[in-house]
C-alpha cells in the first residue's frame, strides 16, 4: 500500500549497445522531429526531422543558453520548463503532452506538440538522466481549425446582423408610418418631412444589409450633388444648432445631373459633418467648398482641431479590426472608393481638411 504523498519515478530504460545503435538508426530516418536533453533541458542530440522542423541544427541549439525555451514564445518558455522538469523527476507522468508556441530559424510562429516518450540515464555523468522528446509540427491542423471557427463565427454574426436588420426595418416602417399620418394633418412641416425621407432611406439601407449588398453600389441614375449635400446638412441641422456650428457653404461648378448612388453619397456627407461637429467648440466654423478640377468633381470639409486632433493620419481610414478608431470614416472610404473616387486627408493651418474626389462623368 502507497504513503500518501509518495512520489513514483518513471521507468528508466538501459538497452545493450546493439539495440542502442538500431535504436539510433531507426529514429534518426523517423519524419518526426525527435530530441534528447539533459536535467538542465539541454539539447544532447537530435535527428535530421529537428531540423527540417525548425530550421536550427543540434549543434545551433546547444550554443542557446535555455535550450529550445530559447525558441519559445516569450510568455510560454516557464510553463516549459516547469513542466519537462516535472516529467524528468517523475512529479508529472511520461506519457503527458503540451503544446507550446515555437519560432523557427525563418522566423515562422509553429504550432507544436511535444511529447515525452522515454527516459534514460547519462554514460558520461552517473545518475544524471535524459529525457526524449518527441515535437510534433501541428500548425497546418491548428491553423485550419481556427479558419473554421473564424467562418462559423462569420456565419452566426451574418445570421444575427439579418435578425437585427429585420427587427430595425420593422421600426423604421413603423416610424415611416407615423411620419406619414402626420404629414397629412401637417403637409408643410419641414422636420416630419425630413422624417419620411429618412426612414425610407434606412429602410433600402436596412433591405440592403439583409441581401448582402455592398454600400456603396452606384445606382444608374442621376442625381444634383448640391441638393444631396443641402439635404444632409438639413438632416444635421439639429445637432448643428445645438453646438452652434456655423456652415460656410461655397459651391461653384457641380454639376446637377451626376450619375450617383444618392443614399451612400448623403451616407459620407452625414458622417465627414458629424465628424466636423464632434471637432469643433461651441460657435465653431464648418467650411464647405467645392474646387476647381477639370477632370473630377473635388469637395472639401474643413474644420479647426479643437477638440481632437489626429495623431496618425493613416488610421482614420482603417477599419477598427485592423486598427481604426471609428466606424463612420472608413465606411465613408469605402463607399468614395467604390463610385471611383478617393477620400483623403490632410492638416491645413491647424485645421483638419477631407477631400472627395470623384470622377467627372
Amino acid at each position: 500500500m502507497k504513503s500518501e504523498g509518495l512520489r513514483v519515478e518513471p521507468p528508466i530504460q538501459t538497452l545493450p549497445r546493439e539495440k542502442e545503435l538500431l535504436f539510433e538508426a531507426l529514429v534518426r530516418q523517423i519524419p518526426v522531429a525527435l530530441t534528447t536533453m539533459d536535467e538542465k533541458l539541454n539539447i544532447k542530440w537530435a535527428n535530421s526531422a529537428f531540423q527540417k522542423t525548425l530550421g536550427y541544427s543540434p549543434e545551433e541549439i546547444r550554443h542557446f543558453s535555455r535550450g529550445l525555451a530559447s525558441i519559445l514564445s516569450r510568455e510560454e518558455r516557464p510553463r516549459y520548463c516547469s513542466w519537462l522538469k516535472d516529467v524528468i523527476f517523475g512529479r508529472k507522468p511520461l506519457n503527458s503532452e503540451k503544446h507550446f508556441r515555437m519560432i523557427n530559424k525563418n522566423g515562422f510562429v509553429l504550432y507544436c506538440m511535444f511529447k515525452p516518450y522515454f527516459i534514460s540515464f547519462q554514460k558520461d555523468i552517473p545518475g544524471k538522466k535524459l529525457l526524449h522528446v518527441m515535437i510534433v509540427d501541428e500548425t497546418e491542423r491548428v491553423l485550419l481549425e481556427r479558419c473554421a471557427l473564424k467562418d462559423e463565427r462569420l456565419r452566426n454574426l451574418g445570421a444575427m446582423a439579418a435578425e437585427m436588420a429585420h427587427e430595425i426595418k420593422n421600426t423604421i416602417v413603423a416610424i415611416g408610418g407615423f411620419a406619414k399620418r402626420l404629414r397629412k394633418t401637417m403637409p408643410a412641416s419641414a422636420e416630419i418631412k425630413i422624417i419620411e425621407t429618412e426612414s425610407t432611406r434606412l429602410e433600402r439601407l436596412v433591405r440592403s444589409i439583409n441581401a448582402y449588398v455592398r454600400p456603396g453600389e452606384a445606382q444608374d441614375a442621376k442625381q444634383p450633388l448640391r441638393q444631396i449635400l443641402e439635404q444632409s446638412l438639413q438632416l444635421m441641422a439639429p445637432e448643428l444648432k445645438t453646438h452652434g456650428i456655423h456652415v460656410d457653404l461655397r459651391l461653384r461648378d457641380i454639376p446637377e445631373d451626376y450619375r450617383i448612388d444618392r443614399d451612400a453619397l448623403s451616407e459620407v456627407f452625414v458622417n465627414l459633418i458629424r465628424n466636423a461637429v464632434e471637432a469643433l467648440d461651441t460657435g465653431g466654423r464648418l467650411l464647405i467648398k467645392s474646387c476647381p478640377s477639370s477632370d473630377s468633381v473635388c469637395l472639401e470639409f474643413e474644420n479647426s482641431m479643437e477638440k481632437k486632433t489626429v495623431a496618425d493620419p493613416k488610421r482614420l481610414f482603417q477599419p477598427i479590426d485592423k486598427g481604426g478608431s471609428s466606424i463612420g470614416l472608413p465606411l465613408s472610404f469605402r463607399i468614395i472608393k467604390n463610385m471611383g473616387g478617393t477620400l483623403s486627408f490632410r492638416k491645413r493651418d491647424g485645421s483638419a481638411v477631407f477631400r472627395i474626389e470623384l470622377p467627372r462623368l
